[in-house]
């Protein structure tokens, strides 16, 4: 995996059914990042991509809000990606495979505010949850099929 994954769609073949997949997707965004537990409202959508379900991000919570709230406010540039990430939003597809009982699932960033030269706010923080996320896929499915582009 590379530093640009966050900028990629991530695709899963697993030995699951959809809603099964879509529940990993939840507990990866859920799970902790060190000390920073994110905020995420989940929200089924359907449009261009088809049916799927949008992590919308909130925020921080806990200790960890506070102090990246207060390192924010020290700082103009850690101010401006925490400004630029609310409202970010994590997109997961998942449809039945070709096979009974399996799963075929896409994961990708559907919206990143920016700040600078064009950096995606957080993208370290992205990465972190794709793969939270790829961590609940594998722990279903150990010989799932991972791949991203």
């Amino acid at each position: 995996m590379g530093i640009f994954d966050h900028r990629k769609h991530w695709f899963f073949e697993v030995n699951e059914s959809p809603s099964v997949c879509e529940a990993a997707f939840r507990r990866g965004l859920e799970r902790k990042i060190g000390l920073r537990a994110s905020t995420f409202e989940f929200a089924r959508e359907n449009d261009d991509d088809g049916p799927h379900v949008v992590a919308s991000y909130l925020g921080a919570k806990g200790f960890s809000g506070a102090v990246h709230t207060a390192i924010g406010g020290v700082s103009r540039v850690g101010s401006a990606v925490n400004a630029a990430m609310d409202g970010a939003q994590i997109a997961f597809k998942a449809e039945s495979g070709s096979a009974p009982g399996t799963s075929s699932c896409q994961m990708w960033i559907k919206l990143a505010g920016q700040f600078g030269y064009g950096h995606i706010a957080g993208a370290s923080v992205w990465r972190k949850h794709m793969r939270h996320v790829e961590d609940e896929i594998r722990k279903l499915d150990p010989k799932a099929v991972v791949f991203v582009q």
